[in-house]
């Protein structure tokens, strides 16, 4: 049997299990760095680190995530004031099986 991660956020919530799935964080268009104005909350909330923020000429800096450091623990959503971020459940590939030939 796989062991199953739970997040801090699920512990300390009275939440027992792990979310099923593999998910990811998305960025929505209402974050407030995306709209001129400096937060960085949500790096600052992500303990994986998946969450940066890319200096931009002549700008603010942007947030990018990088997907293959995020574990899904959504440390990251109640840190934002503008709930710009949600859950995506990461899509897997079907299994093939049989003959092919």
């Amino acid at each position: 049997m796989q062991p199953t991660t739970l997040s801090r956020r699920n512990f300390l919530l009275g939440r027992r299990t792990a979310e099923p799935g593999p998910q990811v964080v998305l960025i929505g268009p209402g974050c407030l760095a995306a709209n001129g104005v400096v937060c960085r909350s949500c790096a600052e909330s992500c303990d994986a680190g998946a969450i940066r923020f890319r200096l931009q000429l002549g700008g603010i800096a942007l947030p990018e995530l990088d997907a293959t450091r995020c574990t899904g623990c959504a440390e990251c959503l109640p840190a934002c004031p503008t709930r710009a971020l949600v859950l995506q459940a990461v899509p897997t590939s079907p299994t093939l099986t049989g003959d092919c030939s």
